[in-house]
């Protein structure tokens, strides 16, 4: 391809090929290479035409290299239908029309439209599919979140601003992927997020990248906020467990109380572990007489002095100290 680059720039320093200047001082640019693609860029003449042509055959005689011109497109701009295929029967290519996809970005496409990000929502929902949610663990989820959101829209975002819908649809499946909800049913969403902060990724993070420890960050400022200790996350605890006890601090787990704020019925509101008091998360995991025995137990063979809980913030905190 380095033949052709050279071919190229000697023919616009000849003015065999007229380049084209890009706007607001830019440069004049005559075509642009990847790996093995080529996109030429000029004035829409017969000559230009005729010229890339040569070029491209004496490329092929001196290179050994075959152009595959069925594979070729050319588009006019700003020229009759009629123009354009002409070109087209010269090179011996197809015609092509304006958006386009080119190294699996559309080319000339009006990114306001979400038509043209249905590549990156279709990709979202193959790697956040369904089974993948029944099959996975709290903890796994959130893992495979952090690496989609990571990886598969980088490359449409550094090149577009995205619109409000399609970053609304995106959080959508990616929410619903976290709570397991699907097609089928739709499930509780435990933890409502900050709606402001939650359409737009790039505000999490001040050197504009999604993290998951920016979340954790948004999401315990709120708590801090209202007079509650931010939660610490150990890289040594499974992440699992670290999402069941934030949440458990929060009171966002599927216990008696919570389901019926949640106008879900149950059976009965008294804890079916000590038949006293109210199933809470705070209840169930620390004054319930089991959970209460539980702890004394671990306590005592971890040789910790012991102490007395109410509320799962306090036993955290406990284990902070």
């Amino acid at each position: 391809m380095e033949s052709l680059n050279i071919s190229m720039k000697t023919a616009c320093s000849k003015s065999i090929f007229s380049r084209i200047k890009l706007p607001n001082n830019g440069p004049l640019i005559s075509h642009l290479l990847y790996a093995d693609d080529v996109i030429f860029v000029g004035e829409g003449t017969h000559t230009n035409i005729k010229n890339i042509s040569r070029i491209l055959r004496c490329f092929q005689v001196s290179s050994g290299l075959k152009v595959n011109f069925h594979k070729s497109k050319v588009i006019g701009l700003c020229v009759e239908n009629s123009e354009t295929r002409s070109w087209a029967i010269e090179l011996g290519c197809l015609v092509e029309s304006l958006p386009f996809m080119y190294l699996g970005v559309p080319v000339g496409a009006t990114m306001s439209c979400k038509k043209y990000w249905q590549p990156v929502i279709e990709r979202f929902q193959s790697k956040l599919s369904d089974w993948k949610a029944r099959h996975l663990s709290f903890g796994g989820r959130v893992t495979l979140i952090k690496a989609v959101l990571g990886s598969l829209p980088t490359y449409y975002f550094l090149l577009f601003k995205a619109s409000a819908r399609v970053i609304e649809e995106l959080e959508k499946l990616r929410r619903n992927f976290l709570w397991g909800s699907s097609n089928a049913g739709r499930k509780i969403n435990w933890i409502a997020w900050d709606k402001e902060h939650d359409k737009f990724w790039c505000k999490f993070n001040p050197n504009g990248k999604y993290t998951l420890e920016a979340l954790w960050r948004l999401v315990d400022s709120k708590i801090t906020n209202k007079g509650g200790k931010p939660f610490i996350w150990l890289k040594i605890v499974p992440i699992k467990v670290s999402n069941f006890a934030w949440r458990a601090k929060q009171g966002r787990i599927p216990v008696a109380a919570a389901l019926l704020m949640r106008d879900v019925q149950t059976d009965s509101l008294i804890c079916k572990l000590c038949n006293m008091g109210e199933e809470s998360a705070d209840h169930l995991l620390t004054s319930c007489s089991f959970a209460s025995e539980v702890i004394k137990m671990t306590l005592n063979w971890c040789r910790i002095p012991q102490g007395q809980f109410t509320k799962v913030a306090e036993l955290l905190d406990f284990g902070d100290r």
